[in-house]
């Protein structure tokens, strides 16, 4: 899947994950939660700002054994525009993405896996992902 919030199947993919995304009503604003804790941060990004004023996006890497499906699921997926960028920076850099293994458990490429990412942005130039935060099952 790629596309977070614009994606019906991202959204009701991911509601189940550590790292969701929310659209929380019609006000322009989208967030990604971490469900495993009501005190976690809440990451989140104002659609309704100029797109030159968003300096920070954010977006997730996932890939896991689907329940809804049944079949194994990779999501690559941001807020906005520059978070899918970042996310798909990530997964298609050699070096990024080796970047990424070097933190991980060794067992990860046989366990699901999700990664909460951000991203800086400069004069519409989006910055390298960021991960934040990684969970594996």
């Amino acid at each position: 899947m790629i596309g977070g919030i614009d994606n019906d199947w991202t959204l009701r993919l991911t509601a189940s994950l550590p790292f969701r995304f929310v659209k929380p009503g019609d006000n322009g604003t989208y967030e990604i939660l971490d469900a495993r804790s009501a005190t976690a941060p809440v990451y989140s990004i104002d659609t309704s700002l100029p797109y030159s004023a968003l300096t920070q996006d954010y977006g997730i890497v996932a890939r896991f054994l689907n329940p809804i499906t049944e079949r194994p699921t990779v999501i690559v997926a941001g807020l906005g525009t520059n978070g899918n960028e970042a996310a798909t920076n990530l997964v298609t850099s050699n070096y990024l993405f080796k970047r990424f293994a070097v933190s991980a458990p060794k067992d990860w490429r046989k366990r699901n896996f999700e990664i909460l990412l951000a991203t800086q942005t400069i004069d519409g130039k989006v910055g390298p992902p960021r991960i934040l935060a990684a969970q594996y099952w």
